[in-house]
């Protein structure tokens, strides 16, 4: 796979790129299905809209850098 620097809110981290657009797309069909629910999660935990729409965006972007490890 290509070696890139992704940036993860402030920190940067270096991440072999092995995903494909089969993997892009299932990450996007998962986060289509669950976006709602998981943001419905997020919010009652934290009590603020920003704070639930930030641990969505962590939640995902997590998963999308796993890929490559799982």
């Amino acid at each position: 796979g290509l070696i890139s620097l992704r940036k993860i809110g402030s920190v940067e981290v270096w991440k072999t790129s092995v995903t494909t657009k089969a993997t892009t797309s299932l990450i996007e069909h998962l986060f289509r299905e669950h976006e709602r629910f998981l943001w419905g999660v997020c919010y009652r935990m934290t009590g603020n809209a920003a704070d639930a729409d930030d641990l969505v965006q962590e939640t995902f972007t997590k998963l999308y850098f796993s890929v490559a490890t799982y």
